[in-house]
């Protein structure tokens, strides 16, 4: 979900489109980069009801006030699995549409259509994660590059 989340901030979320709460288990590099705060700070920056809201949660959180965080536009873990399984089904019938060049290239255990399988669009998503959007990142938040 973190490279998803990523590269959905990149694009620019539609209407009525939400990120995906990110899981725990990421390795070093992507753990370093909590996309999830990047996110949450261009939100706020962009909206100023939005950082009226947090400051009232954060203000709220001091005090040890009940308060709930302002929705930015994330989905609710609960609700996240299903609409994340139609997103990469949806880019996996995209991205392998025609995909006769790359079954060739299947040399052992050929499949016949790529488009049936979203986990490989998944496995892009975790093999791009580690280098390329951790880079994406630091390129567009500078201020973050100097910790290294």
């Amino acid at each position: 979900m973190y490279a998803l989340n990523a590269l959905l901030h990149d694009v620019g979320l539609g209407q009525g489109e939400k990120y995906f709460p990110s899981v725990p288990g990421r390795n070093k590099a992507l753990a370093a980069f909590d996309v999830t705060t990047m996110i949450r700070l261009d939100e706020i920056m962009k909206n100023d009801e939005t950082k009226k809201n947090m400051v009232v949660y954060l203000n709220d959180r001091i005090t040890n006030k009940k308060s709930k965080m302002p929705d930015l536009n994330f989905y609710e873990a609960a609700e996240a699995y299903q609409p994340y399984n139609n997103l990469l089904k949806e880019v996996n019938k995209r991205l392998f549409k025609n995909d006769k060049d790359i079954i060739a290239k299947f040399k052992q255990n050929p499949v016949e259509n790529l488009t049936e399988y979203p986990f490989i669009t998944e496995m892009i998503l975790f093999y791009f994660a580690d280098k390329n959007i951790v880079e994406n990142l630091v390129s567009n938040y500078p201020r973050y590059a100097k910790a290294n």
